[in-house]
């Protein structure tokens, strides 16, 4: 409270230094001591005359210290120097006068007023010229200043400590000086750190407020509407506003995991070109809604199978390509070209370049561009949208697979970004599949959905005979389920917790094909009423029970821990929510129509 209260009427002026308060303190603490350790033990018997010089050096020493931290018309520099030479004039004709040992003692004082400023080579200025001062009044005025029975040399030695102390204030200085400043600039980044996260809340309530207010609208015209047109068109927008509110989701809890230290890369074989594929196939029909080129170059020595995150390497490609994209007008150019810069031990080095021809970005922009909570543009009046998050998430990815990214741009002229990373050549799986490959070095243009190969396909009917049980507690999505599969005729069976799966289970084992199962259940959740399946299958074995049910989780915990506590609870695989269609009829086509049922995926 007292260093608060100085501070606040004390003072005022324009530097207005964190250190001020406390070497105020220190000064004032310090002229007390000195006065009374004068009085007690270096002059009992002093007058009064001789007090008061004590009395108004240390009012010079305090006032020109106000005087220096309040005035606006003295600069620092000048200050930091003129007051202690002031100062130390005033100190040796009080040791001229009174014949003690002031010169030590204010010398360290006038020390101390310096560090308000925390100018080293002032300080050193300083104890340059107080010492020749000290030299020359001692010499000039044979001035014995430790009295007698002290001889001239003593004298000597004394200057000699006092210089050697002053030195020590000059490195502690310097020491606190960098000290000091290094939390200054930690302070400036965090500043900047909070004014970054600030403006990236803004924008990001933005960015979902945005997609939300599409959702809502767009849902109330398509149930006012009874034009079939028109409910289409808005449905259609209904589910591209969902589609980039999911990426804005996505992207934050990315960013949260990398942020605590969670971040993780999950690899396996995979076949590469099918990768690049599946983002072609993303990327391709916003490419031609623009009308753009799209020009896909694969260097034909990449190996076909590698150990990578396809999953994450696919993010960073896509997010690349989605920028490029959004920031090139119609009719302009993206490119993306992936070559294989060299092998050793079979680790493969590859690099990936996504060009185009767009609006291009400034060197002030690249400088943060791949940072968190920075965007090229933070205004919420900006032209283009965005979390912000992509390349900064992009950026870690890549570091994690060995490798760097970079951007080379210039305004109105386009931008390349570039980056490398490490996979190891794997051997080819038995399942892989082969089909859906392009030839190498050309273009990639028309799919099937993403994660079916071409005979799987959505036919109606495909299902028909077949019959699984749905676990979910929420109605809502038991009914979008049991919708989109109806033309499918597969049948589907609904509960909505974990008690009723085990009963609905035990009472029938070989009703069922197959389970989808969500997670978090009342009663039961789905990872115990798993394990207590697998549990009565074994029981059942012992009865000619031959089969390991298929159990699929069918949830919207979508983190890789998530997942490998799906896996350890004994189910077969994972779809999350919001689902995707082709990837549920994707598991329905392995587990139901091919009999794979202990495959785990």
């Amino acid at each position: 409270m007292v260093l608060s209260f100085i501070k606040k009427t004390v003072f005022a002026g324009k530097t207005k230094t964190a250190t001020a308060p406390q070497i105020f303190l220190v000064l004032c603490f310090y002229a007390a001591f000195t006065t009374i350790h004068g009085y007690i033990i270096v002059a009992p018997e002093a007058k009064t005359a001789e007090l008061l010089v004590r009395l108004i050096i240390d009012v010079i020493i305090i006032g020109s210290f106000l005087i220096g931290e309040r005035s606006r018309k003295i600069s620092v520099p000048v200050a930091a120097f003129l007051s202690p030479s002031l100062i130390m004039t005033a100190i040796f004709a009080g040791a001229v006068y009174s014949g003690d040992v002031l010169v030590f003692q204010y010398m360290l004082g006038a020390a101390m007023f310096s560090l308000t400023y925390l100018k080293p080579k002032s300080l050193l200025m300083y104890i340059c010229y107080s010492a020749i001062i000290s030299c020359v009044i001692i010499a000039g005025f044979k001035i014995n200043m430790l009295g007698e029975p002290y001889s001239y040399i003593h004298n000597i030695l004394s200057m000699i400590v006092s210089i050697a102390l002053c030195v020590i204030v000059y490195i502690f200085c310097g020491s606190y000086a960098k000290v000091l400043n290094n939390l200054v600039e930690a302070e400036a980044k965090t500043a900047q750190a909070s004014k970054a996260k600030g403006d990236f809340l803004s924008n990001m309530s933005h960015e979902i407020r945005t997609p939300m207010n599409a959702i809502i609208g767009m849902t109330s015209i398509a149930e006012a509407s009874n034009d079939i047109g028109q409910i289409k068109s808005a449905i259609t927008k209904i589910r591209n506003a969902s589609a980039y509110l999911l990426g804005v989701i996505n992207d934050i809890l990315d960013m949260s995991k990398i942020e605590a230290g969670k971040f993780e890369l999950a690899y396996a074989s995979v076949d590469f070109e099918k990768i690049i594929q599946g983002v072609v196939n993303i990327i391709q029909f916003r490419v031609t809604e623009k009308h753009q080129k799209f020009n896909v170059y694969i260097d034909e020595h990449i190996p076909k199978i590698l150990q990578c995150d396809s999953q994450r390497l696919a993010q960073v490609i896509t997010n690349l390509l989605s920028n490029a994209v959004k920031f090139t007008p119609e009719q302009g150019e993206i490119g993306l070209n992936i070559e294989l810069l060299k092998i050793e031990n079979d680790v493969c080095e590859i690099k990936t370049e996504v060009s185009d021809t767009g609006i291009g970005i400034s060197e002030e922009q690249q400088k943060r561009l791949f940072h968190p909570f920075e965007q090229a543009e933070t205004s919420t009046a900006r032209k283009f949208g965005g979390t912000g998050l992509g390349l900064s998430i992009s950026k870690q990815i890549v570091e994690m697979m060995g490798g760097k990214i970079q951007v080379t741009s210039e305004l109105n002229k386009g931008s390349i970004f570039t980056f490398t990373f490490l996979a190891e050549k794997a051997e080819e799986p038995e399942a892989a599949d082969a089909a859906g490959h392009s030839p190498t070095g050309h273009s990639l243009s028309g799919h099937s959905p993403a994660g079916l190969r071409p005979d799987e396909s959505f036919t109606p009917g495909c299902f028909k005979g077949h019959r699984i049980l749905l676990a979910d507690d929420v109605e809502i999505n038991r009914e979008i389920i049991v919708t989109l599969l109806e033309p499918t005729q597969l049948a589907i069976d609904c509960v909505a917790n974990g008690t009723d799966v085990l009963r609905m289970f035990t009472e029938a084992p070989e009703r069922y094909e197959m389970i989808f199962m969500d997670v978090q259940m009342p009663e039961l959740d789905g990872y115990e009423a798993t394990r207590r399946i697998r549990a009565k299958e074994a029981e059942l074995r012992s009865a000619g029970y031959s089969r390991n049910i298929p159990i699929v989780a069918m949830t919207a915990n979508v983190f890789r821990e998530d997942i490998e506590k799906c896996l350890a609870a004994g189910m077969n695989g994972h779809i999350g929510k919001p689902l995707d269609f082709s990837e549920v009829l994707s598991k329905l086509h392995t587990y139901l129509l091919k009999g794979e049922n202990n495959e785990t995926t």
